[in-house]
């Protein structure tokens, strides 16, 4: 073991067998700029540049599968209202008929929906769409936009006319809430969303040649 004491300007270091050698003491220095182990103001930058780019990413990834995940409730909704309507045509022999002096998209419309179906199980909630509930709220606006958020078609009093073209949707939602185009209700109770529809609509005329 090496022992070490101080002199006089010296600094006496004993070895290990036992002999004690001098070594003179200087004065401390400071290092210089060359010498500091560090990250330049470049580095930095680009390291922050990386953290943000990737941050960034990461957002967005989040919101899209938040988005995704949200379609499940949503199309539960959807499902809702198919069985809401399907109770409709049955108790009543016709679709819901909209009365005169009502237009179409106004609150006046929504409305009407909203008690035409709330006998069937159509509450004020299975109207609502949890993404934009939740963008709403996330912005802190209120929801001044349509007090419904899927839109039933409308169709003429024969009760045969609802399932006479099947891919006319009984309803769709309001605005692409969950990326792949805006979600649509058929008479068979299945829900698509438009950019399906849309290829098949494209692939039918191939399909049929062939």
């Amino acid at each position: 073991m090496v022992k070490v004491k101080k002199q006089s300007g010296l600094i006496l270091k004993q070895s290990v067998v036992g002999r004690w050698n001098k070594v003179p003491l200087t004065k401390n220095k400071l290092p210089r700029h060359s010498d500091i182990i560090g990250f330049t103001l470049i580095e930095l930058t680009v390291v922050c540049a990386i953290i943000a780019i990737f941050g960034v990413t990461a957002w967005g990834a989040y919101r899209a599968n938040l988005n995704r995940f949200e379609a499940v409730p949503c199309m539960a909704n959807l499902r809702n209202l198919h069985v809401a309507l399907s109770a409709y045509l049955q108790d009543e022999g016709n679709w819901p008929q909209l009365p005169e002096g009502i237009d179409l998209g106004s609150y006046a419309e929504h409305d009407f929906w909203v008690a035409e179906l709330e006998p069937y199980g159509m509450t004020q909630k299975s109207w609502i769409c949890p993404t934009l509930k939740r963008t709403a709220r996330e912005r802190k606006i209120s929801l001044n936009g349509p007090k419904i958020h899927y839109l039933p078609s409308i169709f003429d009093e024969f009760a045969f006319t609802p399932h006479r073209w099947t891919e006319m949707p009984w309803a769709m939602e309001v605005g692409n809430n969950h990326g792949r185009g805006i979600l649509m209700l058929f008479s068979d109770g299945s829900i698509r969303p438009y950019s399906e529809v849309h290829e098949s609509a494209v692939s039918a005329p191939s399909s049929n040649v062939q």
